[in-house]
């Protein structure tokens, strides 16, 4: 190992937290506020899973081994993990939430995990694919930047806008 073999030029300088809400902000700007785009911690799961029934019989549980794994001991130690959801809301609405996307990331900040929403990947990215692992900031504002100025995201932002202007106009 030498010591001039390691780069200290940061590449990735913002957490995707603080990225992705500058992002969004714009779908605030746009819409004049009548849309909210919204990023806020989040403690559920964000991958698909399958749900595991939790009867067990006497007998499963009497004849189960445990299997210890000194591999958890090594490694990362005291790593943290971030997850947040990110959502659009409309004035009026007070209940509505339009889930974007989830993001999850750990202690180091860089790759980020996000998980899109089924029509945001096929109507805004032209793929299948719903899962992505982004490794630095750079490739997190492109994505961020193409599925915002997407014309799909517009439709959907137009939407809203209208649905909080009907409710405002009759309120009036």
């Amino acid at each position: 190992m030498d010591k001039n073999s390691f780069n200290f030029e940061l590449e990735s300088k913002e957490i995707p937290f603080d990225v992705i809400k500058e992002a969004i902000s714009i779908i605030d700007i746009a819409s004049r506020n009548y849309v909210s785009a919204n990023i806020v911690e989040y403690n559920g799961n964000i991958d698909s899973y399958i749900r595991r029934s939790s009867a067990a019989s006497i007998a499963e549980v009497m004849n189960s081994k445990k299997e210890i794994d000194i591999q958890t001991d090594l490694g990362e130690i005291d790593y943290q993990e971030f997850k947040y959801e990110v959502y659009l809301t409309v004035k009026g609405l007070d209940n509505y939430k339009y889930r974007m996307f989830f993001v999850r990331y750990g202690s180091i900040s860089y790759p980020v995990t996000i998980v899109l929403n089924r029509d945001i990947a096929e109507k805004s990215l032209g793929k299948t694919q719903t899962k992505y692992f982004i490794s630095n900031e750079d490739n997190l504002r492109d994505m961020l930047n193409e599925i915002i100025n997407s014309s799909y995201i517009f439709s959907i932002v137009q939407s809203l806008i209208n649905e909080a202007l009907r409710r405002e106009n009759k309120d009036n």
